[in-house]
């Protein structure tokens, strides 16, 4: 599969196309800044070889050049960037796969504070502007622990979206990554819910002390 990180030189954007490719995905990187993305694939790829993965398919590029020849697109970007992406990749991602684990989150104070100003979720918003098909998931894995591969991350990763076969799509690719569960969470309409549970989970995550909490259902 040919994966797109648009905005992917995080830790969370680092951690996933590491996962990746040890299951053998083709995967960009994308960024604003062909040198960021450039620095980006240089940490991944030094990175998985201490693990004894070489001969990576991985590239970095554009955000825009990304999304064009990739098969799915994910979204690993901040809420309030959201606008410009969509306007930059509009007519590369039609009848694409695109991911969102996007929650409309800042911090202040050390505390987190949701910051939507939509009446929707944000999943929602992309689908209404993208002529793509539409998955929200991930929002629940700690980047922190997606970029240690000696970490387990055990967890559930809600899985939500319009169309069953695109959503089939994403479902494998959570379970690509070991200790991961897939659960299909229906429509794209309850992607709020799980938006604003990611919300509770940092909340909460924060007050214990414990700011890699996962998801499970048991």
């Amino acid at each position: 599969m040919k994966i797109a990180i648009l905005g992917g030189t995080g830790k969370f954007g680092k951690g996933l196309a590491a996962r990746w490719l040890i299951r053998k995905h083709e995967v960009y990187i994308g960024s604003r800044r062909q040198e960021k993305a450039e620095l980006a694939v240089k940490y991944v790829k030094e990175m998985l070889s201490r693990y004894g993965f070489y001969d990576l398919k991985l590239y970095p590029m554009l955000n825009k050049d990304a999304a064009s020849g990739a098969e799915v697109i994910v979204l690993t970007i901040p809420y309030k960037g959201l606008d410009n992406i969509i306007d930059l990749i509009k007519d590369s991602v039609k009848g694409k796969v695109v991911v969102s684990p996007i929650v409309p989150l800042k911090f202040e104070d050390r505390k987190p504070l949701l910051i939507s100003t939509l009446s929707t979720s944000v999943a929602e918003y992309i689908a209404h502007k993208l002529d793509s098909y539409i998955v929200s998931a991930l929002h629940t894995i700690p980047a922190s622990k997606l970029i240690e591969l000696e970490e387990d991350i055990e967890g559930d990763v809600v899985v939500c979206g319009n169309e069953e076969n695109a959503k089939k799509v994403v479902m494998k690719l959570v379970e690509d990554i070991p200790n991961l569960r897939a659960l299909d969470g229906g429509s794209l309409r309850n992607s709020e819910i799980v938006e604003k549970l990611t919300y509770l989970i940092v909340e909460i995550g924060l007050r214990i002390k414990k700011p890699d909490l996962t998801l499970k259902f048991l």
